[in-house]
């Protein structure tokens, strides 16, 4: 395995598991390069039921069981990534940076991420909406990276 460790989100995962998302060809790479084992998979605890519940409310037909969307993601992420649990200190200091700039709402997820990202530490955070994430972490141009 590589030493690059590379930190997942949800939409990655999603998108690279669900073969008509528009996402999906560029995503599905770093998931099978993860499978392969050219770099460390990093996924946090949350994202496993965030994976879980986005993947069970896409509108598609047929659409995506609980019992299906569990084996995704048992095959897909589990079987390779390491599972970083979120600490009571991940979530203090995604708090006090939500706060230091403003910014309400949904934020907060997006600053757990990043707090977890520095302390774990992972060379890399890929998402679909990179731009969320560096409002909130200006210093983080070079770890974040779209697929």
């Amino acid at each position: 395995m590589g030493g690059l460790r590379i930190l997942f989100d949800s939409s990655v995962l999603v998108a690279g598991m669900v073969g008509r998302h528009p996402a999906h060809e560029a995503c599905w790479l770093y998931l099978e390069k993860a499978l392969d084992r050219e770099f460390e998979m990093l996924v946090l605890t949350p994202t496993l039921a965030e994976t879980h519940a986005a993947l069970t409310s896409l509108p598609l037909s047929p659409r995506i069981t609980p019992a299906l969307a569990a084996r995704l993601i048992k095959e897909n992420v589990e079987s390779v990534a390491q599972i970083v649990p979120v600490t009571a200190e991940d979530y203090r200091a995604a708090a006090l940076t939500v706060a230091e700039l403003d910014a309400p709402g949904r934020a907060i997820h997006r600053s757990v991420f990043i707090a977890c990202a520095e302390r774990i530490p992972a060379d890399r955070l890929v998402t679909l909406h990179p731009h969320d994430y560096l409002r909130l972490w200006p210093d983080g141009e070079e770890t974040v990276i779209a697929p």
